[in-house]
């Protein structure tokens, strides 16, 4: 019965009670109708968009510039080996 929630918490790294999961169940399925219904909205002569302003990005022109100091650098990190940083272990 709430094998899509199941799986959902265990994606999630949550624990739900079974009364929870009935609650959760009924608000996703809600939630499910709701898009249904957007769904049905006729929208053959509405242009796609992603902002409500039409605002464009502004940027920088990417310039590459030698930075010779490598003292100061390693001032402000804790972890270094031959002029590289050395960041935390994203895996184990």
């Amino acid at each position: 019965m709430f094998k899509d929630i199941d799986r959902l918490c265990k994606l999630s790294r949550i624990e739900l009670t079974d009364a929870e999961k009935k609650t959760f169940s009924n608000q996703i399925n809600e939630v499910i109708l709701m898009f249904d219904e957007l769904d049905e909205a006729n929208t053959d002569k509405i242009e796609p968009s992603f902002h409500i302003f039409d605002i464009k990005n502004k940027y920088r022109k990417d310039e590459i510039c030698e930075f010779d100091n490598i003292d100061l650098i390693k001032k402000n990190i804790k972890f270094s080996k031959d002029d590289y940083v050395i960041g935390p272990k994203v895996f184990e």
